[in-house]
């Protein structure tokens, strides 16, 4: 069984690493090339740096898998190739919706890329409502950067 734990900051870069790796096979192919490019590495370093006391990570031993939540959102969830179809994705799904929940939320909310047609499918699967494609506002170290998204939500 996958153990799920608080992140540290010692786990940032592996953290970070499996972010910048995941999200390029996942988004790569789907969303301008402009958003690709702002995607490096040290972005991802940063950004988790930013969020360490919101992340919990999957895995025995190696991070396999992560999530970040924040004010009733499931902001970020990824697990790596390796751990896809393991269990851990569900495991850290469950884990935020609790982690949601506790912090007083009756209803949580999640955005997705459009054509990220597989992570839509895991989200139906766990029971989360494919609402509308609205704009966002994605965070990027730089200027915002706009991007038509999938909203699903979930009663908790």
């Amino acid at each position: 069984m996958d153990e799920i734990r608080n992140c540290q900051t010692s786990d940032v870069e592996n953290i970070a690493s499996l972010w910048h790796i995941a999200w390029h096979s996942a988004h790569g192919a789907i969303v301008p090339a402009e958003l690709v490019k702002l995607r490096t590495l040290d972005s991802f370093i940063q950004r988790t740096g930013d969020l360490v006391a919101q992340i919990r990570i999957g895995g025995l031993g190696a991070v396999q898998g992560f999530s970040i939540t924040r004010e009733g959102e499931l902001y970020q969830l990824y697990v790596s190739t390796m751990a896809q179809g393991t269990g851990l994705a569900k495991l850290l799904i469950d884990d935020a919706e609790a982690r949601i929940r506790a912090d007083g939320y009756s209803h949580s909310w999640l955005i997705c890329a459009v054509g990220n047609d597989r992570a839509a499918a895991f989200y139906r699967k766990c029971g989360w409502e494919l609402i509308e494609t609205e704009t966002h506002e994605l965070d990027t170290l730089g200027d915002a950067f706009l991007l038509d998204c999938w909203r699903f939500e979930k009663a908790l």
